[in-house]
C-alpha cells in the first residue's frame, strides 16, 4: 500500500506539476489578453473623446464666425468667407447658410436644394443643434453630422470622430452611436441593431458575448455612446496554438521525469518498506501443504504456508520475507494476518471437520507477542472450532530462551494447542529444547528425509523422538521409496509432493472430501 500509494501520490504531483502550469498559462494568457483588450479600449476611448471635443471646438469656432456675418446672404463677399473657414478648418466639409431654417447657398455652391432639414439627436453642451443627415449639395449622398446655431450650420464626415486611432486590426471594431436614436453615427465595421439596442437599454460599461466583448463609453458632453469590441476568436486561436505546443512538450516531460523516478524508486525503495506494504495491505496469501498419515493416506491436517505474489504474478520465496520479517520486527504482524485468512479461509470448514488440524508456524517473536493469543482465542470463538484443531510449530531461525518461552508454550498447551518443534535436526537448539519444552511432536527436516536411506542420523532421530513418546512427521517425501522406509521406521505421518503440493483453501478442502 506504501508502494502504490507512494506511486499514486508521485503520478497525481505529476500531473499536476504537468498540467497545472498549463492551465495557468492558459489562464494568465487569457487574463492579460483581455486586459490588453481593456488597456487598448480604454485608450482609445479617451483618443475618441479628446478627437471628438476638438472636432465640436472647430465647429463652434467656425459657426461663431460665420454668425458674425450680417450683410446680405449668398454674396460673392458671404460666400468667400464660408469657403475659407472650411479651407482654414481641417474637419469642417461644408457650411450651410440657412434662412428660416432653408438652406439658401453653401460653400461649395451659390445655391443649394431648398429641405427642411430632419430633426436634431442632440444639442451640445454650447447649445448648437446636431443632425445625423445624408443632405449635401455634393452630387452624392453620403451620411453627415449636421452641427448647427442661428442661420448657419456645418458639416463633418462622422469617420473623422475615429480617425484620430491607429490602424485598427481586424478583430477590433470601434462605432460612434446617438444614445437618444440607437443611430449609428459611424463604425468601422458593421454592428447589428440588436447589439445597438442592447448597448443603448442596458448602460452598462462592459457586455460579454459568446463570440466578443464589448467595451462602452459615454461621452461627458454629448449624447453619443462610444463602443470599442473586440473578437475573442483571435485570443482562442492564440490560446490554442499554445495549447498544442504546450500540452504534448509538457506530457513527454512528464513521461520522461516518471521514468526516471520509478527507476530510482525501484532502486531506493528496500525490501523491508516493500514488505510492511504487503502486510498491510493483505497481499501475503496462504497455501496448504496436506499432512497424511502413512499407513492409510488419509489426509488428517496441514501446514500453512505463507505466499506473497507480486502484482506482475511472480512470487518472493518464504525463505527470504520471513527472515526479512524477523529481523525488521515484523513478524507478529505477519502472523497474526496468517492467522486471519486462515480463519477466513477454513473457519467454517473446520468447524464442521473437528477431526482435521492446521498447523501454523510460530517465531520466538511470536511467542511474546502479547495480541497472539488473544487474536486466536477471538477467531475460534467466532469460527466455534477448537484449539486441538491447531498446530504451533516452534522454529528454529530465533534461539528460545527456555526460561521465557517455556512458560508461554505451556500456556498454550493447557488451552489446548499442540506445540511441534519444526525442522527437527538442523540446529543445535532441537535437543535442547525436546528437554526444555514439552512438546507433543517433532517434524523430521527434508534433509533427513532425502537422506535416510544411507544415512543412520533419521533413524536416531526417530528412535530418540520414539522414547519420549513424540509423534513424528516426516517433510519433503517424494517417492515411494521414502513413503515406504518411515513407516516401516515407525513415521506416523508426512508431508510432501509424493502426497500434495501446496493446495489453495477450495483445493485443500476438495482433497480432504476424496
Amino acid at each position: 500500500m506504501i508502494v502504490r500509494n507512494f506511486k499514486a501520490v508521485l503520478i497525481s504531483f505529476l500531473c499536476i506539476t504537468t498540467l497545472l502550469p498549463v492551465g495557468l498559462n492558459l489562464w494568465l494568457s487569457a487574463y492579460q489578453e483581455k486586459k490588453n483588450i481593456m488597456e487598448s479600449a480604454e485608450d482609445k476611448t479617451a483618443r475618441i473623446i479628446v478627437h471628438t471635443n476638438l472636432i465640436i471646438k472647430q465647429a463652434s469656432l467656425v459657426l461663431n464666425e460665420a454668425n458674425k456675418y450680417k450683410e446680405e446672404g449668398c454674396s460673392p463677399e458671404h460666400l468667400s468667407l464660408l469657403r475659407n473657414l472650411v479651407y482654414r478648418h481641417r474637419y469642417i466639409q461644408e457650411v450651410i447658410y440657412l434662412k428660416n431654417s432653408i438652406p439658401q447657398c453653401s460653400s461649395f455652391s451659390e445655391k443649394v436644394n431648398s429641405i427642411a432639414l430632419p430633426t436634431s439627436f442632440t444639442k451640445l453642451a454650447t447649445g448648437e443643434s446636431t443632425w445625423l443627415t445624408s443632405f449635401s449639395d455634393l452630387g452624392f449622398k453620403k451620411e453627415m453630422v449636421a452641427i448647427g446655431s442661428k442661420n448657419n450650420i456645418v458639416m463633418i464626415d462622422p469617420k473623422s470622430f475615429i480617425d484620430a486611432l491607429p490602424l485598427i486590426g481586424s478583430s477590433i471594431g470601434v462605432a460612434v452611436i446617438a444614445e437618444s436614436s440607437n443611430k449609428v453615427i459611424t463604425s468601422t465595421k458593421p454592428i447589428s441593431p440588436e447589439r445597438v439596442q442592447e448597448i443603448t437599454l442596458n448602460k452598462q460599461e462592459y457586455i460579454n458575448s459568446k463570440s466578443a466583448i464589448y467595451i462602452i463609453k459615454k461621452h461627458p458632453n454629448i449624447n453619443i455612446n462610444i463602443v470599442i469590441w473586440s473578437s475573442y476568436l483571435p485570443i482562442e486561436k492564440r490560446l490554442t496554438k499554445q495549447l498544442l505546443l504546450w500540452i504534448p512538450s509538457g506530457a513527454i516531460l512528464s513521461i520522461v521525469i516518471s521514468f526516471l523516478l520509478f527507476r530510482l524508486l525501484q532502486k531506493q525503495l528496500s525490501p523491508k518498506i516493500q514488505l510492511i506494504n504487503a502486510i498491510r495491505n493483505n497481499e501475503i496469501s496462504v497455501n496448504y501443504q496436506p499432512i497424511t498419515s502413512l499407513k492409510n493416506r488419509e489426509t488428517i491436517g496441514a501446514e500453512a504456508l505463507a505466499r506473497w505474489q507480486l502484482r506482475d504474478g511472480s512470487f518472493i520465496s518464504p525463505e527470504v520475507f520471513i527472515p526479512l520479517a524477523e529481523e525488521s520486527g515484523m513478524m507478529p504482524e505477519l502472523t497474526e494476518l496468517i492467522i486471519k485468512n486462515i480463519f477466513i479461509d477454513l473457519g467454517e470448514w473446520l468447524n464442521q471437520n473437528p477431526r482435521l488440524y492446521i498447523s501454523i508456524n510460530l517465531s520466538v517473536e511470536d511467542l511474546m507477542s502479547s495480541t497472539l493469543k488473544p487474536t486466536i482465542h477471538k477467531y475460534l470463538k467466532h469460527y466455534q472450532t477448537q484449539a486441538c484443531q491447531f498446530v504451533l510449530e516452534l522454529t528454529e531461525r530465533q534461539s528460545a530462551p527456555p526460561h521465557i518461552c517455556g512458560p508461554i508454550l505451556k500456556s498454550y498447551r493447557a488451552d489446548g494447542f499442540k506445540i511441534y518443534l519444526d525442522d527437527f535436526g538442523t540446529g543445535y537448539s532441537n535437543i535442547s529444547y525436546l528437554q526444555s519444552f514439552e512438546v507433543d511432536a517433532i517434524k523430521i527436516d527434508r534433509f533427513f528425509v532425502q537422506t535416510a536411506l544411507d544415512s543412520g542420523v533419521t533413524d536416531q532421530i526417530i528412535k530418540m523422538a520414539k522414547l519420549r513418546e513424540l509423534s513424528i512427521i516426516a517433510e519433503g517425501i517424494e517417492n515411494e521409496e521414502q513413503h515406504n522406509w518411515l513407516y516401516l521406521h515407525g513415521v506416523e505421518y508426512g508431508q510432501g509432493w509424493l502426497y500434495s503440493k501446496a493446495l489453495s483453501a477450495s483445493e485443500f478442502m476438495a482433497l480432504t472430501k476424496r
